[in-house]
């Protein structure tokens, strides 16, 4: 009879962090001088939602300092000095001198790989949370509306880092990838929710992009809120334009999808017609001579 194999033992944060290392004493001394003592870790399954609530609960600078790691082109120097999750984790908290909240941002072809490692390291004192989407307009409305409201800026290749994005033109590549992504999206979504699931204490906040849209600063305060600060009540500096925005940019968003579809259906019916024109022209001639 076979003996069953031990589970692998569960390795502490400065046991699977195998890069530069970072002292326990060194983390510890960090948390000591912070006024925020827990870390908010924030799990993004898409793009932008962050940046929104980000620029607010900076503006707001109650919940210390905030750190938006992404696993995208704006964070070249993440990735180039720290390809692996326990680098990007090692680089944040070497950059998170007063505590506070962590953004993690994945695509879905390395978020198995993050959430592995988050998994086998958070340590107790961390909060999470998460930012899911019922609705993937309603994500990419978030894109959106960060591209309107001025809080978000592109440093692709070609373009200078504080040129502002054309919305038509992202509106394109939004309707691209809207179909693309749904499916891995919601893959991730089950991922980040059974990681949730096994936190002890109380259950974790979700935000959906809905929220973040349609009242971003309703959304912060809930975030501030959950992380123990208690943000100061201050107008809404992009409020003016959200209703515009939200209107305008999901009516054109939709358009496009529905634009797609129909010239992917009608270059199906195409190569359909195309297909039978062939082989009807292959057959041989048994008309009577």
């Amino acid at each position: 009879m076979s003996v069953p194999a031990e589970p692998p033992p569960r390795l502490s944060f400065w046991e699977w962090y195998a890069g530069e290392r970072l002292a326990a004493d060194y983390y510890a001394a960090i948390h000591a001088r912070s006024g925020a003592p827990r870390v908010c870790a924030t799990l993004i399954p898409g793009r932008c939602g962050s940046t929104l609530l980000a620029s607010l609960v900076a503006q707001w600078e109650c919940c210390g300092q905030g750190n938006e790691v992404f696993n995208e082109r704006p964070a070249d120097r993440w990735r180039t000095r720290a390809p692996t999750a326990a680098g990007f984790l090692g680089q944040a908290l070497r950059a998170q001198q007063s505590g506070g909240v962590f953004w993690f941002q994945c695509t879905p072809q390395r978020y198995d790989h993050l959430v592995t490692g988050l998994d086998a390291v958070i340590p107790p004192t961390w909060r999470l949370s998460a930012i899911l989407r019922r609705d993937i307009v309603a994500q990419a409305m978030s894109y959106v509306y960060a591209v309107g409201s001025g809080v978000w800026h592109s440093t692709s290749p070609g373009r200078a880092p504080d040129a502002p994005i054309r919305l038509a033109g992202d509106l394109d590549w939004l309707a691209d990838r809207v179909l693309l992504w749904t499916e891995r999206l919601a893959g991730m979504e089950v991922r980040i929710r059974e990681l949730l699931e096994r936190q002890p204490g109380a259950a974790p906040l979700v935000l959906f992009y809905e929220e973040i849209v349609r009242d971003p600063q309703a959304a912060a305060r809930r975030f501030c809120l959950d992380c123990g600060s208690v943000p100061p009540q201050r107008p809404e500096p992009f409020r003016e334009t959200i209703s515009r925005l939200v209107k305008d940019g999901e009516a054109a968003l939709r358009e496009r999808v529905c634009a797609r579809h129909r010239e992917a259906l009608r270059r199906l019916e195409q190569d359909r017609v195309a297909g039978v024109l062939a082989w009807a022209t292959s057959l041989p001639d048994t008309a009577p001579g």
